[in-house]
C-alpha cells in the first residue's frame, strides 16, 4: 500500500509539471490553456482535483474561448466525459 502523505505530495507537484509544458505550448500556439486533472482520492467518496491554467487570452478585439469556437467539441470531449466519470463514481 502507498503512503498517503507521499501520494498527496506527488499530486500537489503534478500541476507544476504540467504547467511548464503548457506554458511552452501556449506561447507556441498563442492561446490560453486550461487543464483539469481528476482522480479518485485516497478515501472512499473523495475526488482528487487539480487545475492548471497557462498562456494569455486569445488575441484580437473579441477573443473567443474554446467552448465558443468549438461548442460541440467542448461538450463531447470535456463536459460529457466528466459527467460520465461523476455518474460512475
Amino acid at each position: 500500500m502507498s503512503d498517503p502523505e507521499e501520494v498527496d505530495k506527488r499530486r500537489k507537484m503534478l500541476g507544476q509539471l504540467f504547467l511548464e509544458v503548457m506554458n511552452d505550448a501556449a506561447k507556441a500556439t498563442n492561446t490560453r490553456m486550461h487543464l483539469m486533472i481528476v482522480g479518485e482520492g485516497e478515501t472512499e467518496n473523495k475526488l482528487f482535483v487539480s487545475t492548471v491554467q497557462a498562456g494569455d487570452p486569445m488575441p484580437g478585439p473579441n477573443p473567443k474561448q474554446f467552448h465558443e469556437w468549438d461548442p460541440a467539441g467542448f461538450k463531447m470531449s470535456h463536459v460529457r466525459s466528466f459527467a460520465e466519470y461523476v455518474k460512475g463514481v
